[in-house]
């Protein structure tokens, strides 16, 4: 395992430092959290590919953006951290063990009614929330999964690009948009028109 954090930490040496200073650390974070999950060489193969060919994509992008100011990282804001209280709820409610991105859709729909038409909104609940579920006790926190993850860093992201030092439940949509292969993001998608 320390080996492949060792070889992905020398790989975001090729991203520019300033974008590094930004980002490296969750970047890490995802990436430890994947390669802890990947317990078979099958998926730690198939890790390592994704990795490599966003890394070949993303590296050349980086060196030809537009050099811009270093900014803060974007921090949540209050509606944000709404989002993921709703969020929690919904994954609690539903008896799971992890916030993934249909609770998250859940919690910015029930934050940020106005994203879409109230029909939409009653459509994509009644799709996400089958029914009520046992409500087990818990005091901790459940944990994210990797898809919330990689959508909290894009929503990080999007409000760095667009100048915003807090980051939005719109950006958490838009960041939830580029997993395009959840049932969240397709019925997302589906009902933005």
């Amino acid at each position: 395992m320390r080996f492949s954090e060792n070889l992905y930490r020398f790989l975001l040496r090729a991203y520019p430092r300033g974008y590094r200073d930004q980002y490296s650390r969750p970047m890490e974070q995802l990436f430890r959290d994947q390669r802890r999950d990947a317990r078979t060489f099958a998926k730690l193969s198939a890790l390592w590919a994704r990795t490599l060919l966003d890394w070949s994509k993303t590296v050349v992008t980086r060196h030809t953006d537009p050099i811009a100011e270093p900014k803060a990282f974007p921090v949540p804001a209050e509606p944000f951290k709404r989002c993921i209280c709703f969020a929690l709820g919904e994954t609690r409610a539903s008896g799971q063990s992890e916030i993934t991105l249909d609770h998250l859709l859940l919690g910015i729909l029930r934050e940020e009614p106005s994203l879409v038409s109230d029909v939409s909104r009653e459509a994509i609940v009644h799709e996400l929330r089958p029914g009520p579920a046992a409500l087990e006790p818990t005091l901790c926190d459940l944990p994210l999964s990797h898809e919330t993850k990689r959508v909290w860093i894009a929503a990080a992201v999007l409000a760095n690009e667009a100048g915003r030092a807090k980051i939005s439940p719109r950006d958490l949509a838009a960041g939830i948009l580029r997993e395009s292969h959840t049932r969240a993001a397709q019925l997302l998608r589906e009902h933005l028109g």
